[in-house]
């Protein structure tokens, strides 16, 4: 067993709560599961980028129609597409203002740091907007055993990950609702919608 403290704001009290680590593992397990059979999902909200220099307020559209074949959009506020990015099996395709172009999964990746100035790994992201870990070994669950954050890549360019709230599904496991990716001095919040 370990004990759960949670510090809150003035307004609220100190939270004090023993989590029995077996009931964690299981009951994680259960959950990872049930969002791994999941083969097509959907996702929208709004996603906010800062770094030091640079601010975005932007509104995303996710949706994973199999294993190895997704689509991500990003509009601005007026609607119109500033990035759009379908991966199918090993081959993305990238859509921004400046045209398109068709890479393979490692070039992509490159092109993204490029355009946003944050290294994402795709085989990873459609795992992380789920609520799963991904390849990564060094994540930590919350008292619900669910994802609360995760690290992943090297010192030099670590990626680390906040999982700040779950929604309920009509039919399903719960789902993230609220996820940050801080990378350097960088961060990107996505909120995504009920």
């Amino acid at each position: 067993m370990f004990i759960l403290l949670a510090a809150c704001s003035e307004d609220h009290c100190l939270i004090t709560k023993v989590v029995n680590v077996t009931n964690i593992n299981s009951q994680w397990n259960h959950h990872k599961k049930l969002v791994q059979a999941l083969n097509q999902y959907q996702a929208h909200g709004t996603l906010f980028f800062y770094s030091h220099n640079q601010k975005l307020l932007a509104r995303f559209y996710w949706k994973q129609i199999s294993p190895y074949h997704y689509k991500f959009l990003l509009t601005n506020l007026l609607g119109m597409t500033e990035l759009e990015l379908e991966k199918k099996d090993k081959l993305v395709y990238i859509y921004n203002r400046g045209g398109k172009c068709v890479v393979n999964e490692k070039n992509a990746e490159k092109i993204i740091y490029k355009l946003t100035g944050i290294m994402i790994s795709l085989n990873n992201f459609s795992q992380w907007i789920m609520g799963l870990p991904g390849d990564s070994t060094n994540f930590s669950l919350d008292a619900e055993s669910h994802l609360r954050e995760l690290s992943f890549g090297t010192s030099r360019a670590q990626l680390h990950i906040f999982y700040l709230g779950y929604r309920k599904t009509f039919d399903g496991p719960e789902m993230p609702s609220h996820i940050e990716l801080h990378q350097a001095n960088q961060c990107i919040q996505l909120k995504l919608d009920q």
